[in-house]
């Protein structure tokens, strides 16, 4: 966990404030901007990127016909370019938007699934295991309980200043 992907997921993470209302300073030119990139770039080279790829690129195409020409459009899920596709995972990824009623842009889709976001002392996103992972080996904040009975899982975090 201190090497490609997962090592430039903990710098980036240092960057957000998952207060919902508090946005980020990541516009062009910033290290947060830089880190951000540094990580597309890992990403993009892995191989579930690589397949994924090709196979959202040849997704949806169709041949239309009208009347008497034929339109080939393409119609895939993602850019016929390497370069595009990754333009689309940035915006995907990183492009800010509000949860805070549009006060200000202060969250993105990496943030609320990779980081969480916080909102009145409650989390909200945090969709994914990496970070718990992190904050487990680093702290002990995390904390995870099972009931077999049930097969109910739950996870409590326990935030100072909340920090997720």
């Amino acid at each position: 966990m201190d090497r490609g992907t997962f090592a430039l997921l903990r710098r980036l993470r240092g960057y957000y404030n998952p207060e919902i209302g508090v946005p980020e300073q990541c516009d062009p030119g910033t290290a947060c901007y830089s880190a951000q990139e540094a990580f597309l770039d890992v990403v993009m080279e892995t191989g579930p990127m690589r397949a994924l790829y090709p196979f959202l690129r040849d997704r949806g195409r169709e041949i239309y016909q009208f009347d008497l020409f034929h339109f080939f459009f393409h119609l895939g899920l993602a850019a016929t370019s390497a370069v595009g596709f990754r333009r689309e995972i940035r915006q995907y990824f990183f492009k800010a938007y509000s949860r805070s009623d549009g006060a200000a842009k202060d969250s993105s889709g990496f943030e609320h699934v990779f980081l969480g976001e916080v909102r009145d002392k409650e989390v909200t996103g945090f969709h994914n295991w990496v970070v718990a992972y992190i904050m487990e080996q680093q702290t002990n904040e995390f904390r995870l309980s099972k009931n077999k009975g049930s097969c109910e899982v739950s996870f409590q975090l326990l935030c100072a200043n909340n920090r997720v």
